[in-house]
């Protein structure tokens, strides 16, 4: 447990985007951990169309899994509370 209080004050010397070039020129595996309001603005998360826009208010992340000749599933919010209700109640009668 010393190591990691003397590691927290070497990686405060510099950085992340400093720590990566030099960690990458070192062939250390590594990637920067985004916060949310990273990740909505990261080039490669917006060129993938991985944020999707739920109504006016709302985004969300879209699925990570996109296969080549298919159309991603639209996103839909999540239901309201009694949303479904007349829905369900009717499936359920009609059994």
């Amino acid at each position: 447990m010393a190591l990691i209080p003397v590691l927290q004050q070497m990686f405060r010397r510099r950085d992340a985007k400093e720590w990566q070039i030099i960690l990458d020129q070192a062939k250390v595996p590594v990637s920067p951990v985004f916060g949310i309001r990273d990740i909505v603005h990261d080039p490669h998360v917006r060129h993938r169309k991985m944020i999707v826009g739920l109504n006016r208010n709302a985004l969300a992340m879209g699925s990570p899994m996109i296969f080549y000749r298919t159309s991603q599933k639209k996103t839909t919010p999540a239901p309201q509370l009694g949303q479904h209700t007349a829905e369900v109640l009717d499936s359920l009668r009609r059994r």
